[in-house]
C-alpha cells in the first residue's frame, strides 16, 4: 500500500472512534448524542490481530484481560462466537485491520457491559480501554430506529400504483428462465411467518437476536411478531417479496424470485428500537442472504458499523438501507456508510416525499408514499394496511434487486446494484431543489431488466473511499481510499449543501491505495461531506467535526 501524509509525517494509529494527542488515545461522544441513541453501560471492543477471542467468558478474560479501574465489568461476550472469515486475502500479521476490505476480524469483537451503579461515564471508560495497546477500536452500541412514520391503518388513500410508477408490470413481461430464488434478509422487527401472502416465500433459518426484551436480549429461533406494534417488519416483508399471482393480497416486484430470511433485531417490548442491527446483518450473510434490507437507521455511526458492512460486501451481498424520515439533508446510517445502497422516498408524482432525508450518500429513490397516501402491504394478523416512509421505499428496491438477479444469475450483487442505479429515471427536473441529492433517480425496473449489462470493474479496479476515523474529530482525521486510475486526484471537504469548504489536495497520483491524515482545524463544528475524485468517478462520505 502506498502511504503519504499531507503533513509529510507518519503516524501509528488505531481504527477507532477516538481523538489522539501524542500516543494517548481518547474516546469522544458524537456531538448532540443522547442516551436514547445507544445502549446503556455497554461498549463494543475490537482487538487487534493476534488476539482472537474464544467463546467462553473465562477464555475471553484470560486471552483479552481488560484492565479497567474506573468501572467493574458485569459481562463480556463475543458478538460473533466461533466466527472465522469467509475470505482471507492478507497474512495474519499483527497489524491493524484498517486495510481489511472484507470486514474481517469479527472473531475479535466483544461486547462489554459494566455495573451501572458506579457512576463512571462511558466516555471515560472507553478512553481507559483505548490505552490497552491490544485494542483496535472501541465503539458505542448504537440504537437505531425503524424508518416508517407513525402508523395509521385508517388511511382511506393508498396505492399499489407504485408498481406502474416503477414500470414493474412491463418488467414482468420480460422472459426470465427458471432460477433459484435469491434470499432477501429482512433485518427488522420480525415478521408473520404464516401470513397468507408471505408464507410460501419465507425461507427457513430465520432467527430472533433479541427476544422479548430490548435491554436483556434472549435470542431464539422464532422471529415472528405477536402484536400490531411490531408490524413494521411484516409490512416491509410484503413489499420485498409478497407471494405474487396467488389471487389474494398484494403483488411484489420480485414476482416470487425472492425468498425472505426473517432476522428479528428488536425486542418485543420496544419493536421500533433496533438494538442488534449489525449483528443481524452478519447473521444474514452467514445464512445465505444476498440482499439485506435495512429499513431503519440513525444519525450516529462508528467504526463497528462499517466493519460489518465491509464483511457483507466481501461476501457478495447487496445492502439496501433507508435514508431516514426527518426531512433533512443528512442521511441516516447505515444508508450513509460506504458501499450501502441508500434509498430516499418519492411520492406518486416523483417528487421527494416531504419526510424523506436526502443527500449525496443516497444511491436511488423509490416510492415511499406521502402524508395521507400510504403504500399497501401485508401487516400483522393476516391482513393488509398502509404505511409511509423510506422504510417502504427500501424493500421496493430490494424486491427489484431480486428480479434483476433472477434475470442475470451470473451477475455479482455489485453489478445488480449498479444496474439499478444506472437505469433509474432522472427526476432532478421534477425536484430542482434536490438535484443530485436523490441518488441516480427513481427506480425503473423495466429498464433494469432490459438495458445492457452495467460496466462494473473488478473490486481492485473500483474507486473506494472508507469511513474516516476518528469521527467525530476536532483536529486531525485519517482518510483511506483506493483509486483505480493513475492521474489527477482530488480530496475535498464540502458543506451539506454541496459547497466546497476545503480542498485537501488536487494532484497526480498513481493508482493504488492511500492512507492520509488531514487537518480539520478552524472548521465550524457540524456535519460535512468529504469526497475523492479520480478518473471521472467520485465517492463521498459523511464527516463530523466535533467541538
Amino acid at each position: 500500500m502506498k502511504r503519504f501524509s499531507l503533513f509529510f509525517s507518519l503516524f501509528v494509529f488505531s481504527l477507532a472512534l477516538f481523538g489522539q494527542v501524542g500516543s494517548v488515545r481518547s474516546f469522544n461522544f458524537p456531538a448532540g448524542i443522547s442516551s436514547k441513541d445507544y445502549a446503556p453501560n455497554t461498549l463494543i471492543v475490537k482487538y487487534k490481530r493476534g488476539k482472537s477471542v474464544s467463546n467462553t467468558l473465562s477464555s475471553i478474560a484470560e486471552a483479552c484481560p481488560l484492565q479497567i479501574k474506573s468501572a467493574s465489568i458485569e459481562q463480556i461476550k463475543p458478538l460473533f462466537p466461533g466466527h472465522r472469515n469467509y475470505k482471507t486475502t492478507r497474512s495474519a500479521e499483527n497489524t491493524l485491520s484498517s486495510d481489511d476490505r472484507d470486514g474481517s476480524g469479527l472473531d475479535r469483537i466483544i461486547e462489554v457491559k459494566f455495573v451501572p451503579s458506579e457512576g463512571a461515564k462511558l466516555e471515560s471508560i472507553a478512553s481507559e480501554i483505548l490505552q490497552d495497546s491490544h485494542v483496535e477500536y472501541v465503539d458505542l452500541k448504537y440504537i437505531y430506529h425503524t424508518s416508517a412514520l407513525p402508523n395509521d391503518l385508517s388511511y382511506t388513500g393508498g396505492y399499489q400504483g407504485y408498481l406502474s410508477q416503477v414500470h414493474a408490470e412491463d418488467a414482468w413481461g420480460v422472459t426470465i428462465g427458471a432460477v433459484s430464488p435469491t434470499i432477501i434478509a429482512i433485518v427488522d422487527s420480525g415478521s408473520q411467518l404464516n401470513h397468507e401472502d408471505l408464507a410460501a416465500n419465507i425461507a427457513p433459518g430465520g432467527y430472533d437476536l433479541v427476544g422479548c426484551c430490548r435491554d436483556n436480549p434472549t435470542p431464539d429461533n422464532d422471529p415472528n411478531v405477536y402484536s400490531t406494534s411490531a408490524t413494521h417488519g411484516v409490512h416491509v416483508s410484503g413489499l420485498a417479496s409478497a407471494v405474487t399471482n396467488n389471487g389474494i393480497g398484494i403483488a411484489s416486484i420480485a414476482y416470487n424470485t425472492g425468498r425472505l430470511l426473517i432476522v428479528k433485531v428488536t425486542g418485543d417490548d420496544y419493536p421500533k428500537d433496533v438494538v442488534a442491527g449489525y449483528e443481524g446483518i452478519v447473521y444474514a450473510v452467514n445464512h445465505g442472504a444476498k440482499i439485506i434490507n435495512c429499513s431503519w437507521g440513525g444519525s450516529y455511526a462508528g467504526v463497528y458499523g462499517q466493519n460489518i458492512i465491509n464483511y457483507a460486501l466481501s461476501n457478495d451481498c447487496l445492502i439496501i438501507a433507508a435514508a431516514g424520515n426527518n426531512g433533512t439533508n443528512v442521511v441516516d446510517y447505515p444508508a450513509a456508510y460506504a458501499g450501502v445502497l441508500g434509498v430516499a422516498s418519492v411520492s406518486s408524482s416523483d417528487q421527494k416525499s416531504s419526510f424523506s432525508q436526502y443527500g449525496r450518500e443516497v444511491a436511488i429513490s423509490a416510492p415511499g408514499g406521502e402524508i395521507g397516501v400510504g403504500i399497501l402491504s401485508t401487516i400483522f394478523d393476516n391482513t393488509y394496511g398502509y404505511d409511509i416512509g423510506t422504510s417502504m421505499a427500501t424493500p421496493i428496491v430490494s424486491s427489484a434487486a431480486a428480479l434483476v438477479k433472477a434475470k442475470n444469475p451470473s451477475w455479482t450483487m455489485q453489478q445488480v446494484g449498479e444496474q439499478l442505479k444506472a437505469t433509474a429515471d432522472d427526476i432532478d427536473g421534477i425536484n430542482p431543489g434536490y438535484a443530485g441529492l436523490l441518488g441516480k433517480g427513481r427506480l425503473n425496473v423495466y429498464r433494469a431488466l432490459t438495458n445492457a449489462e452495467p460496466t462494473v470493474n473488478p473490486k481492485s479496479e473500483v474507486l473506494e473511499l472508507r469511513q474516516n476515523y476518528p469521527n467525530p474529530s476536532a483536529d486531525n482525521t485519517y482518510i483511506d481510499f483506493t483509486i483505480p486510475v493513475s492521474g489527477l486526484t482530488s480530496l475535498g471537504l464540502y458543506s451539506i449543501d454541496g459547497k466546497l469548504v476545503k480542498l485537501f489536495f488536487n494532484t497526480v497520483l498513481n493508482k493504488g491505495s492511500y492512507h492520509t491524515q488531514v487537518s480539520l482545524a478552524g472548521l465550524i463544528p457540524g456535519i460535512y461531506i468529504y469526497r475523492v475524485d479520480n478518473g471521472g468517478m467520485w465517492r463521498s462520505s459523511k464527516l463530523i467535526v466535533g467541538q
